[in-house]
């Protein structure tokens, strides 16, 4: 089981795995090649050993998890060939160095995007399948639960590609996943054709002649409006609600008298900042990335998506989502994907932008 930790170091944004990189005294092979050549498409890697403990360090900064990606945006079938290309890549590179496609970790939470450059890159674990199976389960899902509805074909590939994985289990591997999803895009891209011919040439029914289908859609018109028109003229003479009876309307009923919302709100310190973010519908994204937060804060120092605040349990919590400039809760920063709890009067810091939560 993957144990993810995630560190601020210097302006950079780090996720870090546990790993025994040594052997006999010498990194082994795989360990040396993905911190010495940084193959494409997987994220930057380095090494570290502190108190008595080593492993890998993950560059993640100014990029995103898929799982935090797409908190509110949904998946496109344009999105998609970035996610296809992005993968090529990486398995690419992969085979030029000899490395395991099995330690190519495929879950929402290990694969990123560059939020500048939209850039996709993910995080190989060496020797990860020696130990454990990978997780293709938690990558598919995703997919599923986050695809735009109205993207049916795209749809349809998923299902099918998630009905072969549950045939196949440790045997599907990304190289089966984008097999799978080229073989769904052609048979798409054939349906579409058919559809294509079949709006172009329009069937007409034998013996039908065109005033003739036109003569049938008068009638049917003057059938159904009659019937309509009938229908609205008996609603309009519904006999009316008898009047309430005199002794029931001398009675005076009580109100359930509920307590009053607590008000919550962020207010904006300093005269450059005047902002007030209200809490009353929760979960909230806040950054400056339009259609990726729900309050934009038009800053240089904040992050296209910055934090995000939700509720549970009546408890109202802040989290930073991977912020190049930190977000900060009374004065002491939090780690990349941090949560803590807020309590009324707490100064919260987004990048240069302080707050007062009351």
């Amino acid at each position: 089981m993957l144990q993810m930790e995630y560190q601020n170091s210097y302006n950079h944004n780090y996720l870090k795995l546990k790993a025994k990189w040594e052997q006999g005294g010498k990194m082994r092979y795989q360990y040396r090649i993905l911190t010495l050549r940084n193959p494409q498409g997987l994220l930057r890697t380095d090494t570290y050993s502190e108190d008595g403990e080593s492993g890998l360090r993950y560059d993640i900064s100014s990029k995103q998890s898929l799982d935090k990606y797409f908190l509110k945006g949904r998946i496109t079938t344009p999105w998609m060939e970035e996610l296809e290309a992005a993968l090529k890549e990486a398995l690419w590179s992969m085979e030029q160095y000899l490395l395991d496609y099995r330690n190519l970790i495929l879950r929402p939470d290990c694969i990123f995007q560059d939020m500048e450059s939209e850039k996709i890159q993910f995080l190989y674990y060496p020797y990860y399948a020696e130990e454990e199976s990978p997780d293709m389960e938690a990558f598919l899902s995703f997919l599923l639960d986050h695809t735009e509805e109205n993207e049916s074909r795209l749809l349809e590939i998923f299902y099918d590609i998630y009905a072969e994985w549950e045939t196949l289990r440790e045997e599907f591997t990304a190289e089966t996943f984008l097999l799978l999803w080229e073989k769904g895009k052609q048979g798409n891209q054939e349906k579409k054709t058919e559809t294509e011919i079949w709006e172009e040439e329009p069937v007409q029914e034998a013996g039908e002649e065109c005033g003739e289908t036109e003569k049938r859609m008068d009638l049917g018109e003057f059938f159904f409006g009659r019937h309509r028109k009938k229908q609205k003229e008996e609603e309009s003479f519904t006999e009316s609600p008898a009047p309430p009876d005199e002794e029931e309307m001398g009675k005076t009923t009580y109100l359930e008298v509920k307590p009053e919302k607590e008000e919550r709100k962020l207010f904006g310190n300093g005269r450059q900042n005047r902002r007030v973010i209200s809490l009353d519908k929760l979960p909230l994204i806040i950054g400056k990335k339009g259609g990726m937060a729900d309050v934009i804060l038009a800053d240089g120092s904040v992050s296209r998506m910055h934090a995000r605040i939700t509720e549970e349990s009546e408890k109202i919590y802040l989290e930073d989502l991977n912020t190049t400039n930190g977000t900060y809760k009374n004065g002491i920063r939090l780690k990349p994907y941090e949560r803590v709890e807020l309590w009324k009067e707490d100064e919260i810091k987004l990048g240069k932008l302080e707050f007062t939560y009351r």
